[in-house]
């Protein structure tokens, strides 16, 4: 005799019957993200980008700060340099700059103090993206980018061994001036570097 398999559809004790399909647990429906918490999540994104695009904006413009300050130094090295290494001659300026030396020669060819400058004496020539001497009244695409500068401050009588003191200015970019104290103003100029520098007695 042969027994048939018994079936039992009720649930043993302590246990919970899962549904085998979805739509036994709620009619086919699948759980979704609702329209506020989808806004949440679009505004948040939101806010995200814009901190960072900000972050980048504020990060692009102190690298090009540092890089002006940089070309800047640089071009005040060579200013200094032009002045000290330029041999006194008849017309008693820097080779590279054209700036007004602190010696010149004398008929005798003996370097003497150059007696065109006296204290005060302030001169300025511009420089385009080469670094070369470019003309301070060119506009828009010719304006120049840098301004190299000289003030001298402290130039002693010629017959005293005394050091003569200048003052260096780049700044940038170039414009033309008659009153040394506009191109360390900030609001005239974007930026600027300067030093100060003795030159020995002739």
């Amino acid at each position: 005799m042969t027994r048939s398999p018994i079936h039992c559809s009720h649930a043993l004790p302590g246990r919970v019957r899962l549904p085998e399909h979805p739509s036994e647990a709620g009619g086919g429906r699948e759980s979704a993200f609702s329209l506020v918490e989808v806004a949440m999540a679009l505004g948040l994104v939101t806010f995200v980008v814009l901190s960072v695009l900000g972050l980048l904006s504020i990060g692009i413009n102190s690298n090009r700060i540092s890089m002006e300050e940089t070309r800047g130094a640089f071009i005040l090295t060579l200013l200094e340099a032009d002045l000290r290494n330029s041999f006194p001659n008849n017309t008693a300026t820097s080779t590279i700059y054209g700036l007004p030396t602190p010696y010149a020669l004398d008929k005798d060819d003996k370097r003497i103090l150059n007696p065109a400058i006296q204290a005060g004496t302030f001169q300025s020539i511009g420089l385009d993206a080469s670094e070369r001497p470019a003309s301070l009244t060119g506009t828009g695409a010719n304006r120049p980018q840098y301004q190299a500068s000289i003030v001298y401050i402290r130039v002693p009588a010629a017959s005293h061994l005394e050091a003569i003191q200048a003052r260096l200015i780049v700044n940038w970019p170039g414009k033309k001036v008659a009153d040394p104290r506009v191109l360390t103003t900030p609001s005239s100029v974007s930026g600027y570097v300067e030093s100060y520098v003795t030159f020995p007695a002739p």
